[in-house]
């Protein structure tokens, strides 16, 4: 018999983090292969975190967050309150002229 996938809170927050992490790359405009280089975490790893599959750590959260420039809480709340706090923090950065996208570092 195989064995069944609980659907607790921790995947709930898996997704919601894979979700926000998803977002806030597209809004970047950057590639999952340019925000691994960046972040310093590996292209499949960043995929995984964003189909809600991997169990990430806090660490690896932080670099990803970093390199996106977004604190890391904004990748840990519910996707709707993240979605709005992206869509004001990136598009309203000093650096980001109206209706462009955001640069990453590397």
């Amino acid at each position: 018999m195989g064995r069944t996938r609980q659907k607790g809170p921790q995947t709930q927050l898996r997704r919601a983090v894979g979700t926000n992490l998803r977002r806030a790359r597209l809004l970047t405009g950057v590639t999952q292969e340019q925000l691994s280089e960046a972040s310093g975490v590996d292209r499949t790893y960043i995929g995984a975190i964003e189909r809600g599959e991997a169990n990430w750590s806090c660490d690896v959260l932080a670099s990803i967050a970093a390199a996106l420039k977004v604190e890391p809480c904004v990748l840990l709340m519910g996707p709707d309150e993240a979605g709005k706090h992206l869509a004001e923090t990136l598009f309203t950065a000093p650096d980001a002229p109206r209706g462009s996208r955001v640069r990453i570092s590397r």
